[in-house]
């Protein structure tokens, strides 16, 4: 470690015991002194703007009667990664050790005198948005809080704010330990939600510390690096929690892995709490082997992705679209008392799993398995962290398809009259958005249906090269909002044959599966029935169906208006199992 000298105003390197030292947090600014300027010109260190935070660092070391103190910018020579690489991994146990920890708020000014405009000053502060700043909050055991003036902030306003800027209370600043199972993995992770740093990498390597674990520094990976962070955790802990996180910006189509893509995910899971079900209130989980709750045997990366043993349930079993299941996890939400579980999607029948509705909180389904005990039981999962989902695989969960018109003259392509539900077009980019907004009921168009019986996106086309007009009707599965599946009936395809080389979809999102129906009528020897799957790699595949005679489709024949009069040319053709 290498230490200011306060008396001599020189560098000092301790490669073995080190003496008592005082050590500064603050956040980076504008023209700050590097240990290339310290060490080859001192005097011209002291003209640059950050040689004044430093300068007053080594006067409050003299007034605590000690003689060295650390600071970041001008103590580590950052041109050597071995020396950075070092230093970073070794941050935490070095604010830990210190004697004296100076935190300078470089845009806080004491001398305001209203508390509230302080208070406010202090929520504002750049230090609680930096992610560096979270372990030099935590390690220290002795700490003390200096405005831009270096005038010391009262305790006592400083206790109420720094929890609540912080999100960490005082209890825990005040005996914080990395190896302590008091705060478990999630709430950990949910201070650091709000925290920003200027390298992708160092929100993973800023949070080392605090979860005690040590790994090299790889610039240049990315987010790969906060994903490494949390298999080195897990090959430490036994904390479920590490799985509760969430991403409420995707969207219902979102095929994820088991590990979170940044801290951000974890920002609502800061009252998760690691739970053994010996101790449950509840008798029926007391009653649970501990080990169904703990997850089995241990856990880790394996080549066919994170394999681990989870109790499952089905929550909608197979038969024409996917399999999914509900994960119980060890840990549950301590202010509601919630249960977390996962929602697994299978995708082959070699334990291939992905996640999905990552939009919603594992702790925001309660009760998940106690509902059915008798049908719990562990099975071993294994989940890729970027899911490849199989051709073959088909899904409900969609979500932006592209209409492209193919084999058409340019100078006449099909005519989109209409798209219902409306608010689901972009007219202007042809995008279809799925899940939007509610199911309507369509009259005109062609289409009657129940709003609560399935989601549905009707396109109607006018055909420059044929009579009248057709339509495409795009339909997905809907769920009750107990979870239940609900009835998905088949729908209709208007006038018109069409060939599979006329109209096609392009999958917007990553690994988002689509289902389009078309059914064409105008053959009574032909097919009745075409779907479509496919996804962003593969595009839309046609799977033709037939159908037996004794399932063959019934044909209503109704007018297109509720007015009477001749069928004609507006004959609208609905089809439905008889």
């Amino acid at each position: 470690m290498r230490l200011i000298n306060v008396q001599t105003l020189t560098l000092q390197e301790f490669p073995g015991e080190i003496p008592k030292y005082a050590i500064l947090s603050h956040t980076w600014g504008d023209d700050e002194v590097t240990f290339k300027d310290f060490t080859l010109d001192i005097e011209a260190a002291k003209l640059k703007k950050g040689f004044e935070k430093i300068q007053h660092c080594i006067g409050q070391t003299e007034s605590d009667g000690l003689q060295y103190c650390w600071v970041d910018t001008c103590c580590i020579d950052k041109s050597s990664s071995a020396e950075l690489s070092e230093a970073i991994n070794s941050m935490f146990a070095w604010y830990r050790s210190s004697e004296r920890c100076y935190i300078y708020l470089a845009d806080v000014d004491v001398r305001v005198r209203q508390s509230v405009s302080l208070r406010r000053q202090l929520m504002r502060s750049r230090w609680f948005l930096r992610g560096w700043t979270l372990q030099e909050l935590l390690a220290p055991n002795w700490r003390c809080f200096y405005d831009r003036n270096w005038l010391e902030l009262a305790a006592q306003i400083l206790h109420r704010t720094i929890e609540e800027a912080s999100g960490i209370p005082i209890r825990t600043l005040r005996s914080f330990s990395p190896t302590s199972r008091e705060d478990c993995v999630a709430v950990k992770m949910s201070w650091a939600a709000n925290r920003q740093t200027t390298r992708v990498e160092d929100m993973a390597y800023c949070l080392m510390g605090i979860f005690d674990v040590n790994m090299p520094l790889l610039y240049g990976e990315g987010s790969k690096a906060f994903i490494r962070l949390q298999e080195e955790i897990m090959r430490h802990t036994h904390d479920h929690s590490i799985f509760c996180w969430s991403d409420p910006a995707a969207s219902l189509s979102t095929y994820r892995g088991l590990l979170a893509r940044s801290p951000v995910e974890f920002a609502h899971s800061k009252d998760i709490e690691t739970h053994d079900p010996t101790y449950d209130a509840d008798e029926s989980v007391r009653n649970l082997q501990p080990h169904v709750l703990r997850g089995g045997r241990s856990y880790g990366m394996t080549n066919r992705g994170l394999g681990i043993e989870l109790p499952l349930f089905s929550n909608r079993p197979g038969g024409g679209i996917s399999e999914e299941y509900s994960a119980c996890l060890g840990c549950r939400d301590r202010k509601f008392g919630h249960h977390c579980h996962l929602v697994l999607a299978k995708l082959n029948g070699e334990g291939q799993f992905a996640r999905v509705d990552v939009h919603r909180h594992p702790a925001c389904l309660p009760g998940a398995y106690t509902c059915q005990l008798e049908m719990l039981r562990t099975s071993e999962v294994f989940v890729h962290q970027n899911p490849a989902v199989p051709f073959e695989y088909t899904s409900s969960r969609i979500g932006k398809a592209l209409i492209h018109f193919n084999n058409w003259h340019p100078e006449s392509p099909p005519k989109i009259l209409r798209v219902d539900p409306s608010e689901a077009w972009d007219g202007e980019s042809r995008v279809i958005k799925f899940g939007i907004g509610k199911p309507v009921r369509i009259r005109d168009g062609g289409f009657k249906y129940k709003p609560d019986d399935l989601g549905m996106a009707m396109v109607i086309l006018e055909n420059p090269c044929g009579p009248g007009a057709f339509a495409v009707c795009v339909q997905w599965r809907m769920e009750g909002r107990d979870g239940a599946s609900l009835k998905k009936e088949p729908l209709v395809y208007l006038r018109s044959a069409m060939r599979r080389t006329d109209f096609s979809f392009s999958i917007l999102e990553r690994h988002q599966l689509v289902e389009v129906d078309l059914h064409s009528l105008s053959d009574s020897k032909g097919p009745k029935h075409q779907q479509w799957r496919g996804d962003r790699y593969v595009g839309l595949q046609q799977r033709v169906i037939l159908y037996k005679d004794e399932l063959a489709m019934r044909i209503e024949l109704e007018r297109y208006s509720e007015k009477g009069g001749d069928l004609g040319d507006e004959t609208i053709l609905y089809s439905s199992y008889s």
